[in-house]
């Protein structure tokens, strides 16, 4: 598989010097593919198993990195910039088998050139369907205010049409936590056939009776919310917008 990778600075592509990428099923460098590619030297890292020592290849060449997780193809490994961000595009293919894959979120960090470290952030999630939440986020820009609007993407092969089909996608859900637990977390479930927003109780066992209707079409409440997070109808936006306390 093949994943772009999209990292900005507020200084400048060019303030940026190394990335990083852990996919795992929890923040632990340990049994996962932790993937690093130092900018200056175009070198890119695939750290063992125990944390500790890489693997290291140039990009753009033919050759593969490994560790009993992951494997990357160094040849189809792309890096490009602009002004204020980077994308490292890298193919790997998981050496787990297909049910271990899914259930791993997508960490991301970046270092600049200063050695300012952004942090881990969640910034994706591998699933079924590869529903990787990509925008308008990136590491190391934070939020002016805590209530900003945030976009999700999805996507689904779909085996019998042959193509990229939205509609058979029914319902979708956002889990905002530290870790995958659905209690006392922002949990969202979108029912596109009925336009409908939902989200879980604090308990994390059922979904709260009332609903958000999107796209400003009449109906449901303005807003709903937990212990976690309110979630306000916006009308035009998709999902309308997040507010963490």
């Amino acid at each position: 598989m093949q994943r772009s990778f999209r990292f900005a600075d507020p200084d400048g592509a060019a303030d940026l010097a190394i990335l990083n990428i852990l996919i795992n099923q929890s923040l632990d460098g340990r049994q996962a593919c932790h993937i690093a590619y130092d900018i200056r030297a175009s070198l890119l890292h695939l750290v063992d198993v125990d944390g500790i020592g890489a693997n290291t290849a140039p990009i753009g060449v033919p050759g593969i990195l490994s560790n009993v997780r992951c494997r990357i193809f160094t040849d189809a490994v792309r890096f490009t910039r602009d002004s204020h961000s980077v994308t490292l595009t890298v193919a790997y293919d998981f050496l787990l088998s297909v049910d271990n894959i899914f259930g791993r979120a997508i960490y991301g960090a970046a270092r600049d050139r200063s050695g300012n470290n952004s942090g881990w952030q969640v910034i994706g999630y591998h699933s079924r369907f590869f529903v990787i939440p990509v925008s308008p986020r990136s590491v190391l820009e934070s939020p002016a205010n805590p209530t900003r609007p945030l976009s999700f993407i999805y996507s689904n092969f779909n085996n019998t049409a042959g193509n990229e089909s939205t509609a058979n996608l029914k319902f979708v859900q956002v889990l905002i936590q530290n870790s995958l637990d659905g209690r006392r977390a922002c949990y969202l479930g979108f029912d596109q056939d009925n336009n409908l927003l939902y989200l879980m109780n604090d308990e994390g066992t059922h979904l709260l009776p009332n609903a958000l209707r999107l796209n400003g079409i009449p109906g449901g409440v303005e807003q709903i919310e937990n212990s976690q997070c309110r979630i306000l109808s916006a009308g035009w936006q998709m999902l309308g917008f997040l507010s963490i306390p």
